[in-house]
């Protein structure tokens, strides 16, 4: 939504600012309360300078309300989302870290637990799953994403296609 480089000491084009005016007016429209606040004076303030033909000023105005919205934001945090996902809104702030229910490793334990304990209700032996999950568990814990999700992995490729030591007529 940030307007474009344009080499320096060249005008503004008013398309330029009117798209400029509408990628942060969408930022905004888009930010907590606070910020949209505390920016709906220079937006307005922009619009009437795009309107009387002051493009410098209005262009000022929307790169200041720009980059405070950016600052505010911080930076997002990178995680790995499962694809295929629609319609998916995450409930954390954009910048801050995922919440430990939205963590994507943190769920897969968790789903893998739930398979074992599955596997657990079919009479299949399970201590050697549990094992490797709190190894997988404490491997998080401490920070080794890589080794956590490898371990997780190998664990749920074999608690998938482990299937039922009993037969479907015993149940």
């Amino acid at each position: 939504m940030s307007r474009s480089p344009r080499p320096r000491g060249t005008p503004p084009r008013r398309e330029e600012v009117e798209g400029f005016l509408e990628g942060v007016t969408l930022r905004v429209a888009h930010a907590a309360p606070a910020e949209r606040e505390r920016h709906a004076a220079s937006l307005a303030e922009a619009r009437r300078g795009l309107a009387l033909g002051r493009l410098h000023d209005a262009e000022a105005r929307l790169v200041a309300i720009d980059q405070a919205l950016a600052e505010a934001e911080g930076e997002p945090e990178l995680s790995e989302f499962p694809r295929g996902l629609v319609g998916y809104v995450a409930k954390g702030d954009r910048g801050h870290p995922t919440p430990d229910d939205e963590e994507p490793m943190a769920n897969r334990i968790r789903v893998i637990a739930r398979l074992i304990e599955v596997r657990r209700s079919e009479g299949r032996p399970v201590e050697a799953w549990v094992k490797a999950l709190r190894e997988a568990q404490a491997a998080y814990a401490d920070g080794d994403r890589a080794r956590a999700k490898r371990l997780c992995d190998s664990l749920l490729g074999e608690v998938e296609t482990d299937g039922p030591r009993r037969s479907a007529t015993e149940a």
